[in-house]
């Protein structure tokens, strides 16, 4: 890395480039203050990351790579080809990877125009798009930082931020299986084998294994439940692998029980009541009942004819 320039120097530098790239009309104008905002948000998610894991990643150089990780956002197909000639880059510079091209050859262009010839910051803007396997401390925490920093608004964004700042890597690991749905389900959009590599490094950190229903009575092992039955429902089910029911005293546990799991899993969905909730974390269902109320729904004659593993 270029050791005469500070951060600032390297803000500059990306305001300018968006200017260069502005055809000056209102609207551009605007997209482009979005954008700039957007990087300074990145700037901000992967110093706040860095801190609660305790990660052994310069934030100084975090903070130049979250700050360029866009910097090549605006530039044309021809400008990305003639940077893979000039650098003999293996990157097909095609339509279908319009929108990640900004990544994978971003790097080169920052190296050229800037003088940054360090090779992490290089690597993490190359894959802070697409993510891949095998990415260091300093990819990982950009890759997650520009998927969700705070200007990134929703319910969705605001959980997997909560996750984040829990399990950084199992956030990586929900928004690749999400990403990848979402881009599978839409014919529009090609999905880059990068994106592939990496969910298939981190699939591991989602809810998996054996032991998979431990994990949950895990979350849930705060002297809030009782009366815990797990039923094995793989040979049952092509949804689900466990259905597990359980009882709490009051409403309040109940409502603790879900935030638990929520600060832990990955919720597909939910339905919170006062006497029951239902909450549905992907391959595993889980009931919470008040203890007068388990009864009434007679939810384990239910399931009586499944094997019961705890």
């Amino acid at each position: 890395m270029n050791k005469f320039f500070e951060f600032d120097y390297y803000k500059q530098k990306l305001w300018e480039k968006y200017q260069s790239c502005s055809d000056g009309t209102a609207e551009m104008e605007e997209k482009m203050k979005e954008r700039f905002n957007h990087s300074i948000g990145v700037v901000d998610m992967a110093i706040e990351l860095i801190r609660i894991h305790n990660l052994p990643i310069d934030e100084e150089k975090a903070k130049i790579c979250a700050i360029l990780h866009d910097y090549a956002k605006y530039c044309s197909m021809e400008e990305f080809q003639s940077i893979k000639e000039e650098f003999n880059v293996d990157v097909e510079v095609i339509p279908e990877y319009k929108k990640v091209l900004h990544a994978l050859l971003g790097g080169y262009i920052v190296k050229k125009e800037l003088g940054i010839e360090d090779e992490d910051i290089l690597k993490a803007i190359e894959t802070h798009s697409t993510a891949n396997s095998n990415m260091s401390p300093l990819q990982e925490i950009i890759y997650l930082a520009d998927c969700v920093e705070a200007g990134r608004s929703g319910e969705y964004f605001a959980n997997i931020r909560k996750i984040a700042r829990k399990n950084y890597k199992k956030a990586i690991a929900i928004f690749l299986r999400d990403c990848i749905e979402r881009i599978l389900s839409d014919k529009t959009k090609n999905l880059h084998p990068y994106t592939l590599n990496a969910f298939e490094e981190y699939k591991k950190y989602l809810l998996s294994g054996e032991n998979k229903y431990e994990q949950v009575l895990s979350a849930l092992d705060h002297n809030l439940i009782k009366e815990v039955k797990v039923y094995d429902v793989r040979n049952s089910s092509p949804y689900f692998e466990y259905i597990i029911v359980a009882t709490t005293a009051s409403s309040r546990q109940m409502q603790a029980c879900v935030n638990y799991l929520k600060d832990d899993f990955d919720i597909r969905g939910a339905e919170i009541g006062d006497a029951w909730s239902l909450i549905d974390l992907n391959d595993i269902i889980v009931h919470i009942f008040k203890e007068e109320e388990r009864e009434r729904y007679g939810i384990d004659r239910l399931y009586a004819s499944y094997p019961v593993v705890k």
